[in-house]
Order: structure tokens, then sequence, then C-alpha cells
């Protein structure tokens, strides 16, 4: 249960607040999930940071520029947010949700079937962290289980203009998701290039699937069996009420496989226009 909620006014007052409070206290925008905690992760302190104007969205040239505190609602809204992130935030499960639940929050939360996370790994997404000038990958964000203040997030336009492809499972659509899977690669005459394969769902955080990049990488793409095969094989999901162990494998492979396909139907489609 909240003991303590801190309202800092400036960022530097909200890093000072977490430097002197550690592990005993969490950062809340949104609230999503600090507020669903059950009682063996409970927190007594809070430091607010809604009022602290993270919530900017900027386009330039080489970047787009996604403030923290941009909701999960505004990214499908906004005009300025890359479709990726559009039709990723369109599976959180309901509007309510949506309006509350913040970019920065949902990254920071750390879920294993966060449905962000997966594509901002797949599309090498960077976040500038409060009281530092060094960006740090999403990905190292989240397997060094990092707890420090994200200000923004930034993908490089070089990236998005990658294809890609995005799917997810659910039981219902006001479910969360069990298994999440996102892609990113190039082809040209038929040779794979570049490619990004991240899955959530199938170990304790949203992992790259390194092994399946290096068999894709330079190669033309194999059939979607093999595919299947070498995801089944570098998962490692836990069973739990959403599903059990060898369920959760074959949705992964499936849903990877379907991921590369539907990044080289959006090549197809560019090629024919």
């Amino acid at each position: 249960m909240i003991q303590e909620f801190f309202k800092p006014q400036t960022v530097a007052e909200a890093v000072t607040l977490k430097e002197k409070y550690r592990d005993e206290a969490v950062f809340m925008a949104g609230g999503t999930d600090v507020n669903c905690r059950d009682a063996s992760s409970a927190v007594e302190k809070v430091i607010g940071i809604e009022q602290l104007a993270l919530n900017a969205i900027s386009e330039t040239d080489k970047a787009v520029l996604i403030g923290a505190g941009v909701t999960i609602q505004d990214l499908i809204d906004s005009p300025k947010v890359p479709e990726q992130l559009s039709k990723a935030a369109a599976h959180f499960v309901n509007r309510n949700i949506r309006n509350m639940a913040t970019i920065g929050g949902n990254i920071a939360s750390n879920n294993s079937t966060s449905n962000l996370i997966p594509i901002l790994v797949a599309l090498d997404a960077e976040l500038k962290l409060a009281g530092s000038d060094t960006p740090v990958s999403v990905y190292e964000y989240i397997t060094r289980e990092m707890s420090r203040l994200i200000e923004s997030i930034r993908i490089l336009s070089e990236n998005l203009e990658k294809p890609y492809g995005i799917r997810k499972f659910s039981h219902t659509a006001n479910d969360i998701s069990v298994i999440v899977a996102a892609v990113t690669l190039n082809i040209r005459n038929e040779i794979v290039s570049n490619v990004r394969v991240a899955a959530g769902g199938v170990s304790k955080h949203v992992m790259r699937l390194k092994e399946l990049e290096n068999k894709l990488e330079g190669n033309k793409l194999p059939a979607g069996t093999e595919i299947e095969d070498t995801v089944n094989k570098a998962v490692s999901p836990l069973k739990d009420i959403r599903g059990g162990v060898r369920f959760k494998k074959y949705l992964a492979g499936v849903l990877v496989s379907d991921c590369i396909y539907d990044a080289q139907t959006g090549i197809e489609k560019r090629d024919a226009k």
C-alpha cells in the first residue's frame, strides 16, 4: 500500500528522490502497473512524474522523438507517431487503459508480454535517461533491469523505413497478450539483411532471438516450418494460467514466422508501387 507520494516539479528533483530512496520508491505516471501490484510487489513510496511534461512528440529528418509521458492512446491518435508503434499500441486491451498508460511506464514496467517493447527492440529504439547524455537501447534497459527515469524514446528514421511485422495472441480482445512478436528486416535480391527479431511472453523479459537473426542474415528466407523450429528451440516460456510451455513455444514460432513473411509482403507491396 502506498504510504508516501512525492510530486517533484522538475526531472532533477525526481532523480534526487529516486537516488535517496532507491528500491523503496518507484516512478509513476499513469499508474496502471503500480496500482495493480499485489502485496508481494507493492511499494510504499511513489514518485509521481505525470506533471513533468514528458509528453512531446517531435520529428526530424533523422529520427522521431517520443516523450516518456506520451500515453498509449496518443501513440494511436498522433499523426507524428510511426505506424509501427500505432499498430502495437492498438493491441492494448481497452481505451481506459490506453488513456492512462504511458510508453515510458510500459518500458519501465518491463513486462514480458508488453505489446510495445518487442517492436521497440526490433527498431533498435534508444532511451534518453534523466541525468545522462549517453543513450541506452531499450533492449539494454530491460535486460539489465534498469530503473532510471526515462525522459524520451528515439527511433532512427532509417530503422522506421525497414519493412516490419507485428503479431500478438491473446485469448480474448480484452485480455493481456500471451505471446507478442515483432520483426524488422531488409530483403534485396531475395537476400535478407539487417534483421531484428523480438518476442515477448517467452522468457523473463522480451528477448531478441539472435540465433534466428544470425540464421536469416545474408541468406534467403527459409520455409516457415524451419523458422518455427528455430524459435521453438530458442525460447523458454513458463507455464501459467494462459498456457503451457508447448503451447507457448508453438505460438511463438508461428507468430515470428508470420511477422517475417508480413515484412516480406511489405517489401513486395513497396516495390510494386
